[in-house]
């Protein structure tokens, strides 16, 4: 997949327009076939590159953000997990159901330990 992403950069560099529109196009499934082989190795920085990528190409991708979004909450980026997910939210909120409730279990639990940790501090 690297190597297809990096020809296809090569390839929209000497472009016209169309054809770099085009090549753009392709490049998403590609960079999104590449975020799914990360998630499945737990590599989460390269899931958001590739993510981050994809999206820059198609800001709305519900898959891309979805990915992201995911990456973003195993890395413990709750705030942006929940931008990521409330977009996708949107569109099809059966896809993103399960992991807002996760999300929201997820605050919950930050917030108990820096309600904790913040008694511990003033006694």
């Amino acid at each position: 997949y690297q190597r297809r992403v990096h020809g296809a950069e090569r390839s929209i560099s000497k472009s016209t327009d169309d054809e770099k529109q085009r090549a753009r196009i392709v490049a998403v499934p590609i960079l999104l076939n590449l975020s799914q082989a990360y998630i499945k190795r737990e590599k989460w920085p390269e899931v958001i590159k590739y993510t981050k990528q994809a999206l820059e190409i198609d800001p709305k991708n519900t898959k891309g953000l979805y990915r992201r979004g995911k990456a973003y909450y195993n890395i413990g980026d709750l705030d942006r997990a929940k931008e990521d997910w409330e977009e996708v939210n949107k569109v099809d909120p059966d896809a993103v159901r399960k992991d807002l409730e996760l999300l929201a279990k997820a605050y919950q639990k930050f917030q108990e330990k820096e309600k904790a940790m913040y008694a511990k501090m003033f006694k």
